[in-house]
Order: C-alpha cells, then sequence, then structure tokens
C-alpha cells in the first residue's frame, strides 16, 4: 500500500509518500480502506518534533480517517465488515489502509459522506464537549476566541444549530466574511475589549497567550471560561488572579482535553454530532482536498495561516 512517513523531523519536504507493507489485523481489530484524512495542527506539530506522544520520527501521522471496513481480525464483530466508518487514531491515518480496534469505530450515517464525517471529525468533538462545560442552554451567550480555526468554526456551527447566542472575537476582519458563511452574526474586535462590558455565559478560549484579563472581564456571574487551545501560547504567570479579583461574580475556569474521555463517551458523542448534523443539514466548512501524495502541499497550506475550514487528503 501507499502511506506517509515522517522520516526526520523538520520541514513539509521530510514527509515521504511510498510503499509500506499492509497493516496485520490483530484480535479485536478491523482493516479499513482509508478514503478521507483529516489534516490538523496536531500533525504539523508531529512532524516537526514538537508532539510529545511521538517523540521519534518514523511514523504515519494522521489522527483522523474514513473508509470502509474490508477485513476483520479475531473476535471483531461480522456487523463491522463492509460498513462505512470514521475512526480515531494515534497516528497512522496519512495511508491508504489501516488496522484499528473496532473500539475506536464509529458507522458514518448513510446520509453522509467519508469527507463531511472527516471535515467534523475531531475538531467536533474537541468543540461538543468544551461546550458541555458551559452548560449552555438556548439563548445564552457565547463568545469564542479563534473562531476562525478548525475547532472554533465548527463550535460556532454546533453552538448555533443549538440556539446559542455565538459572538466571535477577532483580531482583523480578514476572515469575517467566512464565519458569516456559517451562520455567524456577532463580531468583537480585539482592539474594542476595553469599552466592551457585554457578559457571556460562556468563553470558548483557543487562542490563549498573554493578556486574557480583558476577556475575563466579559463573564457574567457564574459564567465559564474554557481553554482547549493555545494558538499564541502559554498565557501570563499571573493569570489565575484575573479570576480571584473577580471572585465575587462565582467564575469558573476549566482546561479541557479530549484525553480525559474513554472510547465508548467518544463514541455515544460522535453518533450524536451525525444526528445533530443530519438533523440541521449542517456544512463544516472544507478549505482543500489534496490526494495523499500531495500531503506536503496540505502541510505548507495549513502552515501558511491562510486557511479557513478543513484540509482534507483523500485516496
Amino acid at each position: 500500500m501507499k502511506a506517509v512517513r515522517v522520516e526526520k523531523f523538520g520541514g513539509s519536504e521530510l514527509l515521504r509518500y511510498g510503499n509500506e507493507p499492509r497493516p496485520s489485523v490483530g484480535e479485536g481489530e478491523v482493516l479499513i480502506k482509508i478514503t478521507a484524512i483529516g489534516v490538523g495542527r496536531v500533525d504539523v506539530s508531529a512532524r516537526k518534533g514538537h508532539y510529545g506522544p511521538l517523540s521519534e520520527p518514523g511514523f504515519i501521522p494522521g489522527i483522523e480517517a474514513a473508509g470502509e471496513v474490508i477485513t476483520l481480525g479475531k473476535n471483531t464483530p461480522s456487523e463491522w465488515l463492509g460498513k462505512k466508518v470514521f475512526a480515531r487514531l494515534f497516528k497512522g491515518g496519512y495511508a491508504e489502509e489501516i488496522a484499528v480496534p473496532f473500539s475506536a469505530l464509529v458507522e458514518i450515517p448513510m446520509e453522509l459522506t467519508e469527507i463531511q464525517a472527516v471535515a467534523f471529525g475531531v475538531n467536533a468533538l474537541v468543540a461538543s464537549f468544551s461546550l458541555d462545560v458551559a452548560h449552555l442552554a438556548k439563548g445564552d451567550r457565547l463568545l469564542i476566541r479563534g473562531a476562525t480555526g478548525g475547532i472554533g468554526s465548527v463550535a460556532a456551527i454546533l453552538a448555533n444549530a443549538e440556539g446559542i447566542a455565538t459572538t466571535a472575537s477577532l483580531k482583523t476582519d480578514s476572515k469575517k466574511i467566512n464565519l458569516q458563511n456559517i451562520g455567524m452574526q456577532h463580531f468583537l474586535r480585539d482592539d474594542d475589549l476595553d469599552s466592551k462590558t457585554a457578559p457571556y455565559n460562556a468563553i470558548l478560549d483557543l487562542v490563549l497567550g498573554s493578556g486574557l484579563d480583558p476577556y475575563v472581564n466579559l463573564l457574567a456571574e457564574r459564567g465559564h471560561y474554557i481553554i482547549a487551545g493555545g494558538a499564541a501560547g502559554s498565557p501570563d504567570n499571573d493569570f489565575g488572579m484575573s479570576f480571584l479579583m473577580r471572585v465575587h461574580k462565582s467564575l469558573n475556569l476549566h482546561v479541557f482535553s479530549l484525553n480525559t474521555f474513554s472510547d465508548s463517551e467518544i463514541n455515544v458523542r460522535m453518533i450524536q454530532i451525525f444526528k445533530l448534523i443530519i438533523q440541521h443539514s449542517l456544512s463544516a466548512p472544507v478549505y482543500e482536498i489534496f490526494p495523499l501524495q500531495d500531503a506536503a502541499k496540505a502541510h505548507d497550506l495549513l502552515d501558511s495561516g491562510n486557511v479557513f475550514g478543513k484540509i482534507i487528503l483523500v485516496n
């Protein structure tokens, strides 16, 4: 089979497309013929050697893929054979085939394509579980820092579908039209923060970095601040003082990682997300689709910072 391997840490030119042995299928596993593969920041970080779980080069990247189950391992339920599935992976997605435990699979409904499933994929899982933390109801107000990114844009789509009043925090207006195209109607410029006092029930922060106090000031009483990313790096060492100085407002600070959820919890949530997509005819933005052999081009595009929506590789 064909696959893309990170032979050495560094630039995208070190992604090698070539022949690999077909995966062997172990007990409780299935072999998937991959159709669509999500390209994300984790893949780029892993290629550069900045992703702790993959500390040595020589691996096939890719943490999410979709395709058809073509072979079953021993003690794998027979009903998985021939199903169209979405798979969460530790690595190995940049390939034509992959062997994974059936516990990591979710069947893709017939109404959705593999590309649609991957377009939401892991981003939707992070977004959905993060929004749960805030216990938002219809009509509540949510501010998203990083709404133009993969997780942020999907979070906006899911929140709007649930009737949550969602606002995007923007540094510039360069991608405002993209957000409007996915249904975003409310915007807050970062340079207007000091003049704003509108209370938000929750803030989903995918940016982090320094200077969080003006954002914390926008929270309503008993509001929730959820950190689910850090595109701008770590916060100031004393950023917790922003919450302590507002103790009279009973604010809540949450730090989120998908790694704290079990396979069964994640599978149930992905099924719910697929149902929501179908019920509301939702569509996650796909920026560009590349053939697997052009994985380096996909990484270069993601590195450029000019992307809105998912980049997908296909076989």
